[in-house]
Formats: C-alpha cells, sequence, structure tokens
C-alpha cells in the first residue's frame, strides 16, 4: 500500500497559462504548447539566472499541513544548459512564518540521457519541522549564473499519511 494518499496539496499542470511563478533575474517564462509531458502545453523557463540566486523560477507560496509527508514529482526536459556541472532538479522549499526552514530536492535531471523529458520524483519526505508554507522551485544547484531553457510539466505536491 501507498504511503501517500492521493490527496494533492497543489498541482500545476500549465493548461491553462503560465501561472504565477517568480523567475530569477533576466529568466523568461511562458506557456509552452510544442514541447509538453501530457496534456496541450507546459512551462517554459529561459534566460540566464542571477549570479547569487539558487533558483531559477519559484511559485507562490500555499499552506501545508504540519508534521504530514509529502511526496513531489514533475517532469522536466532541459533543451540546453551552459554548464553541465549542475544539473537542474525541483524543489520544495519550506518555511515558517517567512523564515527559511528547509529544502527537499528531487534527484538531479540526467544531463548525459538523451530522452525527451524526464519524471523527477522527489522521495518521501517526513520535515522534522512543522512548516507553515511551501513553494515549488526549479532549482539550479549553484549559485553561479547559468544559461538554460527548460520545460517543466505536471508538477504535483502529495499528501502522505
Amino acid at each position: 500500500m501507498s504511503p501517500f494518499t492521493g490527496i494533492v496539496a497543489q498541482e500545476y499542470t500549465f493548461e491553462t497559462g503560465a501561472g504565477k511563478w517568480w523567475p530569477m533575474g533576466n529568466i523568461k517564462y511562458t506557456q509552452a504548447t510544442d514541447i509538453k509531458h501530457s496534456g496541450t502545453s507546459s512551462l517554459n523557463v529561459s534566460g540566464t539566472s542571477p549570479v547569487e540566486k539558487w533558483n531559477y523560477i519559484q511559485s507562490n507560496d500555499f499552506n501545508i499541513d504540519p508534521g504530514k509527508r509529502y511526496k513531489l514529482s514533475g517532469w522536466m526536459l532541459v533543451k540546453s544548459i551552459s554548464n553541465t556541472k549542475y544539473a537542474p532538479m525541483l524543489k520544495c522549499g519550506v518555511n515558517q512564518n517567512s523564515k527559511w526552514l528547509a529544502n527537499f530536492n528531487t534527484k538531479k535531471y540526467d544531463l548525459n540521457k538523451k530522452v525527451s523529458g524526464r519524471s523527477l520524483p522527489l522521495s518521501s519526505q517526513r520535515p522534522r519541522v512543522k512548516p507553515q508554507r511551501v513553494l515549488l522551485k526549479s532549482k539550479k544547484g549553484t549559485s553561479e549564473a547559468i544559461e538554460a531553457e527548460i520545460f517543466i510539466d505536471d508538477l504535483k505536491l502529495e499528501v502522505g499519511q
């Protein structure tokens, strides 16, 4: 039996637009219809990330229940990247009272595999803190500036038991 309930705390399919996301620096984002995992569209994230920022883009924050387990999953396609030393990943950033508490990352995107896209699941995590708000992010894994074009689709934060 799965430790997850099938209840979704937050989901982004990008079917009705790019949504309210916050790009870092000169990163641009748009709804894309030419490359997607499912449905008719995805989120296209492109440009050069600024120095001293660890992410390309992040969602609005939203509430989660303290002490529950969550599973972050999503699909990503890296069309281009200027520094292959830092493969992107998805991240769930946890904060409480506007103070950062913890990050839970998916596995890094495998830049060596020539595939049309990859599912990036996050292992089950039970936060040791009592989170109130989380943000979903596309993380670059460094504070260096990196130019990239990435497609993201079917992001889902599922509630565990």
